[in-house]
């Protein structure tokens, strides 16, 4: 429609076309000459009927109309073309003796009027004027349909997202009101998605933004085809989309679309020959069992979102009051953090490795511990994701290995005898362009020799960034240190790659060690990470160890250190220096098992 009404604008901006409808045939014809020859296009009428039949036929932008058409009333065919086809311009032909008429139509939707004997002069005047509103009619309609055009863009600038397309966080959140009222009329529940994107950052920083923009493009479309119709994706900024379930029937139903969610966006996206692949993690809150207020929907599907994140890659977290709880300690810790350094509120603990055929100790773990004013000591688990997301990981990373060197030192010169001391390296801390500096100041300032020192890195650090982490851990071993693989069995690592790094040991992760002598499948992970280890020329320790069938297990596969509390629970400097004496002192005795058995919150501080 708007193609063929800009043809007919086009047309009369060149063409002027005139109807003239006149009784008096010769009249007629003689104006119509006239009109032809200055460059007018001219039809003929006669009557009312043909009148009306020639305005659709010809569609003229004038027409010249005679008062008296034989029995008709020009008057009333002028009031009739006024209704019909207001854009057609009405000039009134009448004679001397009838002004009044003339003047009556100009009431009833005539433009301007001229009497006969028509003068030429006069009718190219009148027709000068009529073309002229004409073309102000044109402009009129061209400007008006510009500003709707440009108000719609600005209406679709305001609620849609400008790259993906989807509905922006201002339309998220007025569709959400709708969806949170319809379903409390229909008795049923809205569902919030709120979804946040694994990896894409590596993938901006590797290819750049178009890259970038481009894949949030597909990733938009995919979650369109996910998603039903009655369904509003939006874009709320960055790599953070969100989704209004409307209409679930129950609180599970909203786990499917959000699985299916979760199970696409694993699959590779084409961007310019590029098979990208992104995952997502997803918060979901639903109204009215979580609220009915729109902002603590999304509050509370964020809270969600952060709780599943933490549960690592691909996760789903439906919230829960818990959530929010866990959520305000975070903050408070958060707080805490920016003065725990300057309090001296931080201390490493320690726990011996044993060697599982002498008994003797030959290694220990340094555990970091936080003396929290009013919470008491608190293992990494506790604080870890609040250090991460306050970007204090790094630095208390450092302090844990400049502290642990301090330590061995200390231990040296007191004369105990030399023991390995392993030192937690977070993910983070891998990917620090600083840590062999930190590593290296850390062994120079405080004597330490290499050779006692072994940095742990757990299995998804490595995996992670495979090459650069090859790059990281040659460059480490080359300062004489030694290198363990922490948690191993519970990560992704290729084991066809294992081979290539540099390092010393494996660490059985304990959650493979606590149903050792009940679970078959525990057992299988074990006994092939043993015989790993030993294909690889390898050392393996198995940790958490806590009782004496769990022992005995590990000694028969031929594992060669074990850790946990059935030896010792990790102690402060001082208590460790005791408890080493009296298990030197007895001779490295068999261990007893203890009397409570609580295991380590979490190892490493990652």
């Amino acid at each position: 429609m708007s193609v063929l009404r800009n043809e007919q604008e086009r047309r009369a901006e060149h063409e002027r076309r005139v109807l003239v409808i006149d009784d008096d045939e010769d009249g007629a014809e003689s104006i119509a000459e006239v009109l032809e020859v200055q460059g007018f296009a001219v039809d003929l009428a006669h009557d009312s009927k043909g009148a009306l039949a020639k305005v659709e036929e010809f569609k003229p932008q004038v027409a010249l109309v005679d008062l008296r058409l034989g029995r008709e009333s020009g008057l009333d065919l002028i009031v009739e073309l006024k209704d019909s086809h207001p854009d057609v311009i009405s000039v009134v032909i009448t004679g001397n003796a009838d002004r009044e008429s003339a003047i009556g139509a100009l009431r009833r939707g005539a433009y301007d009027y001229l009497t006969k004997p028509v003068n030429l002069e006069e009718l190219f005047q009148a027709l000068g004027r009529s073309f002229d509103l004409v073309r102000l009619t044109l402009d009129n309609k061209r400007m008006i349909r510009e500003l709707e055009a440009a108000k719609d863009q600005a209406e679709k600038l305001a609620l849609n997202d400008s790259l993906t397309g989807l509905a922006n966080r201002y339309s998220f959140q007025t569709q959400l009101d709708l969806a949170i009222n319809h379903a409390k009329r229909l008795g049923k529940l809205a569902g919030v998605l709120i979804l946040d994107l694994d990896g894409f950052k590596l993938i901006n920083d590797t290819h750049g933004h178009v890259i970038g923009d481009e894949l949030l493009k597909g990733i938009a479309r995919r979650l369109k085809e996910t998603v039903r119709s009655t369904d509003t994706v939006a874009r709320l900024g960055g790599d953070e989309f969100a989704i209004i379930l409307a209409n679930v029937d129950k609180p599970e139903n909203a786990a499917r679309p959000a699985e299916l969610i979760l199970k696409n966006l694993k699959q590779p996206i084409d961007v310019g020959g590029l098979a990208l692949e992104v995952g997502a993690s997803i918060g979901v809150s639903l109204s009215p069992l979580d609220s009915e207020d729109r902002g603590e929907l999304i509050r509370r599907a964020d809270v969600a979102l952060y709780a599943a994140k933490a549960l690592g890659p691909g996760s789903l977290q439906y919230y829960d009051a818990e959530l929010d709880r866990r959520a305000r300690i975070q903050r408070e810790l958060k707080q805490d953090l920016k003065r725990a350094f300057s309090k001296d509120e931080f201390c490493l603990y320690y726990q011996p490795q044993v060697d599982l055929e002498s008994n003797k100790v030959i290694g220990i773990e340094a555990l970091l511990r936080w003396n929290h004013p009013h919470r008491g000591v608190l293992a990494p688990g506790h604080f870890i994701d609040a250090a991460e997301s306050s970007g204090l990981i790094i630095e208390l990373g450092r302090w844990v290995i400049r502290t642990a060197c301090r330590q061995s030192q200390v231990w040296s010169q007191k004369g105990l005898q030399p023991l390995r001391m392993a030192v937690n390296i977070s993910p983070r801390q891998l990917r620090d362009t600083k840590l062999f500096d930190t590593v290296d100041r850390a062994l120079a300032d405080s004597g330490m020799d290499p050779a006692h020192l072994e940095l742990e890195l757990t299995e998804n650090a490595v995996a992670a960034d495979e090459e650069q982490a090859s790059i990281v851990l040659h460059k480490l071993r080359a300062l004489g240190l030694h290198l363990a693989i922490d948690d191993f069995g519970t990560g992704y690592s290729s084991l066809s790659r294992l081979k290539e790094y540099p390092v010393d040991r494996l660490k059985i992760d304990r959650t493979f060690i606590d149903n050792l002598t009940d679970d078959p499948g525990d057992q299988s992970i074990c006994y092939a990470a043993v015989n790993l280890a030993s294909s690889l020329g390898l050392g393996v320790i198995g940790e958490g160890v806590e009782t004496r069938a769990q022992l005995e297990y590990l000694r028969g596969i031929g594992c060669d250190e074990g850790q946990g509390y059935l030896f010792a629970q990790p102690l402060p400097a001082a208590d460790f220096e005791r408890w080493l004496a009296e298990w030197n002192g007895q001779t490295a005795a068999e261990p007893a098992e203890p009397a409570t058995a609580e295991s380590e919150p979490l190892a490493a501080a990652s």
